[in-house]
């Protein structure tokens, strides 16, 4: 009877008040820290994918080719995940996309899709999609497709995840054994007075 009563008493009680605020306002801290390090690098990606596009483009029909063709010898493989030539039909000219991304359209904004290959768990990829001058010379006669991974954002809501048990578990074992600690001298100072009182 007496260690249910340690349960019960109101320094345990609020104790567990405190828990629960302290696991709430962790937990919309975390979520906060997530929400603005997803939407960084969200808009990262993006602004790396129109740069990379934005000179791509410069670049003559014939030498364009060349740089997709050659983007996983290069430098350009650090900042792209992937890079293909379409024509306006989307068949695959040259580069490592080797199809058109379902739901991808031509566009200057990104699109965040997600890919899913045969025998391996399905991923998510920013894509950007612009047209580009063919070797005719006509403006819109190709399509240029940009891809950047996801993992970043991936690792950093495991990082996150990771973060927040490795802070909450220690956090909350401490203010239940100092509930319990505190709650037990209550009832002890109440069971000296019922043996004075006796």
């Amino acid at each position: 009877m007496y260690r249910t009563d340690i349960f019960r008493t109101a320094t345990f009680r609020l104790t567990l008040a405190f828990v629960v605020a302290m696991i709430g306002g962790i937990t919309m801290q975390f979520l906060l820290v997530y929400a603005q390090m997803n939407g960084y690098e969200s808009a990262r990606s993006s602004d790396l994918l129109r740069r990379e596009a934005a000179l791509l483009v410069q670049e003559t029909p014939e030498r364009l080719e060349d740089v997709v063709r050659e983007r996983s010898k290069t430098d350009l493989r650090v900042i792209l995940n992937g890079a293909g030539l379409f024509d306006l039909n989307h068949n695959r000219i040259v580069g490592d996309i080797r199809r058109w991304p379902e739901g991808l359209e031509v566009s200057n904004r990104t699109r965040r899709l997600k890919v899913a290959p045969p025998g391996d768990t399905p991923y998510e990829m920013r894509y950007l999609a612009i047209e580009v001058p063919g070797p005719g010379g006509g403006a819109g006669d190709r399509i240029l497709v940009l891809a950047r991974s996801m993992h970043m954002a991936d690792e950093l809501r495991y990082i996150i995840k990771r973060a927040a048990l490795i802070s909450l578990v220690p956090m909350v074992l401490f203010a239940l054994l100092a509930g319990l600690f505190l709650s037990h001298r209550a009832l002890a100072r109440v069971k000296e007075m019922r043996q004075a009182i006796e």
